[in-house]
């Protein structure tokens, strides 16, 4: 980039601002960037380090004032009864002591909300994003890091989605350690985290459990983010979870149900997790996980989370395929 035009904290007595809200690749930016403006809010937090979440006064080349826009509040996305039911599968397969990536959504307010009334003890965050939720479970004494194997006693994040609340929670907050996202997503860095627990969306999944959480055919919808990393660098972590969540149906535009369990993806999909990385898929109707399985272990699993109404369906499509055999069809899908 021949410009980089970044938001930043007030400058501090020893000439740094601090990105704030937002660490992920800023400090990467204003390091490749020909000419480098940062825009000062008051209203941004302080996000302690961590690693690239400063820049000094010697590396900026233009300071903007901002006195009129405050940084964007986020409110936690309101859970439904689908993602109840799916925080319920998930929660129930988790261990004191484990380290989470959480994300955003209504599945993860979902989580927090009933991380609260779960019981478990001592855990800790390592994660891309944190919301309003992490407050709640941190002052809850929920989540307390004090049993993390790298970064113990801290709150790792890339960036914040929340509100005034989260941003006033983490402002100079010694609990919190701001990294560049090369760090938090390295696969060698979550897996020195034990039992890390990561939870992520897809938009579907097909009957040999590859993923798309990306685009509807060629229509792009996200990008592929941290998914793939998080997946396997909780598999390399000892005693870790990769938690795949999917709704099991969406309803088309012509107000049908349409089952995001499928034979095969659509011409066109993106495969953000391919089959061989994927563990526990989950939908209001259960957890399952696939991995070590063989495909038409993996078929039978999915099929028995998918909405009961298109589970024949599902099963008569494997056994066209052939991924489900005469020889396979009557045998338990083995876990």
């Amino acid at each position: 980039p021949e410009i980089a035009f970044v938001q930043v904290t007030p400058m501090d007595k020893d000439g740094y601002f601090n990105f704030g809200a937002s660490i992920a690749y800023e400090k990467a930016l204003c390091d490749a960037a020909g000419t480098v403006v940062v825009e000062v809010s008051e209203s941004q937090p302080w996000v302690n380090g961590g690693r690239d979440e400063v820049i000094h006064l010697s590396q900026v080349d233009y300071v903007v004032e901002n006195t009129q826009y405050s940084v964007p509040e986020l409110p936690d996305s309101p859970a439904t009864k689908a993602d109840e039911m799916i925080a319920e599968h998930i929660v129930g397969l988790m261990e004191d002591e484990s380290t989470i990536e959480i994300g955003i959504g209504g599945i993860p307010t979902a989580i927090a909300n009933l991380l609260m009334k779960s019981g478990l003890k001592d855990l800790g965050v390592h994660s891309g994003s944190i919301t309003d939720g992490v407050v709640d479970l941190i002052n809850a004494g929920i989540v307390t890091c004090a049993k993390k194997s790298v970064n113990t006693g801290k709150v790792v994040l890339t960036s914040l989605r929340g509100t005034r609340k989260l941003y006033d929670f983490v402002d100079h907050n010694p609990m919190i350690a701001g990294f560049s996202c090369d760090y938090t997503h390295a696969l060698n860095v979550i897996a020195q985290n034990r039992k890390q627990v990561c939870i992520n969306n897809a938009l579907r999944v097909d009957l040999r459990g590859q993923v798309c959480s990306e685009s509807v055919g060629t229509r792009q919808i996200s990008g592929t983010g941290g998914q793939l990393d998080w997946i396997r660098g909780a598999h390399a972590s000892p005693g870790g979870k990769a938690f795949t969540c999917l709704y099991s149906t969406y309803t088309n535009r012509g107000g049908q149900a349409k089952s995001n369990i499928v034979p095969t993806l659509e011409l066109g999909d993106m495969v953000t997790v391919p089959a061989a990385d994927v563990s526990y898929v989950v939908t209001e109707f259960g957890a399952v996980n696939l991995k070590g399985k063989t495909t038409w272990q993996r078929a039978k699993l999915l099929i028995s989370i998918a909405r009961p109404d298109f589970r024949a369906e599902l099963e008569e499509a494997a056994q066209r395929m052939n991924v489900v055999t005469k020889g396979t069809r009557a045998l338990g899908s083995g876990g």
